[in-house]
């Protein structure tokens, strides 16, 4: 309680008098009190994860180069199930990106999930200075067909947040497949909002289908949080870093999947992506 009344006091009293009476009411209030404590305890507790986590990609980096970074939770439901505000950042490595077509053995991992994505290749290390949807599309070469297959170690909890995130945000594989050019023409730019991104089982059923702005708006804009967040760690990108830019379906169990394609239409003059997984049952 006295340590409330010392934050308050710290950062509230400068409020209007309404709001000050209002807090102070609040702070009288020991379960009040309590659930404040316990947030700022359990936002300690992610940043805390957050240093684990980089020191842990740092020390997997000397054997295995960095090769970009992923965006995961970039919806607020995927973050209220782990307890989370915001999204999450992982690190992607030279082994965990594979080209299409691939042939996915996932015998040994139940919890192994399949989720349609998009990657993103920089061109430019100014991409660091974007500030804008328009200005980060200055500076990406390619975009591609991707298929991530992230290992759901941490189920979801709405304490769960610190574990997902020591778990660089679930990475395990993922699976490239068609590129295409990117422009920084607003034709382009839009047609990445109003595509459409569909997958599908072996037998042709529709499995997921959703449009490009489900990334928070636009998928530029998960390009645009990983740049604070790895300003935020001394970090940048560079010309050839690929970014995975979140998901376009939910996560789901691979269990007795066969096959897996993506198929993204709507593009700049009609173009079309596609990926395809072949899981070994």
């Amino acid at each position: 309680m006295l340590e409330a009344l010392r934050f308050f006091c710290r950062h509230q009293l400068h409020r209007p008098l309404w709001c000050v009476l209002l807090l102070l009411t609040a702070c009288s209030n020991p379960a009040l009190v309590h659930r404040a404590e316990t947030d700022r305890a359990y936002q300690q507790s992610v940043l805390a994860a957050k240093a684990v986590q980089w020191q842990m990609i740092d020390r997997r980096a000397e054997v295995t180069p960095i090769v970009g970074y992923k965006v995961a939770l970039a919806g607020s439901a995927a973050q209220n199930m782990f307890g989370l505000s915001s999204p999450v950042v992982g690190a992607l490595f030279s082994d965990t990106v594979l080209a299409s077509p691939q042939r996915i053995d996932h015998t040994q991992f139940q919890r192994l999930a399949f989720e349609a994505d998009l990657l993103a290749v920089v061109n430019s290390a100014e991409i660091n200075e974007a500030s804008s949807i328009e200005s980060v599309a200055e500076h990406i070469s390619h975009i591609m067909a991707f298929v991530e297959l992230p290992l759901l170690s941490v189920a979801p909890h709405p304490y769960a947040g610190p574990d997902f995130i020591k778990s660089n945000a679930a990475v395990k594989w993922g699976v490239s497949g068609t590129k295409i050019t990117a422009t920084a023409d607003q034709v382009f730019i839009d047609s990445l909002a109003t595509m459409t991104v569909k997958s599908f089982n072996a037998q042709g059923t529709l499995l997921s289908s959703n449009r490009g702005g489900v990334i928070m708006g636009h998928p530029y804009q998960a390009i645009l949080f990983l740049l604070q967040e790895l300003k935020a760690q001394s970090r940048s990108l560079k010309a050839g870093d690929i970014i995975s830019l979140g998901s376009f379906s939910k996560p789901t169990l691979v269990g007795e999947m066969k096959q897996l394609t993506v198929i993204y239409r709507g593009l700049k003059d009609d173009a079309e992506m596609r990926v395809e997984v072949d899981f070994t049952p």
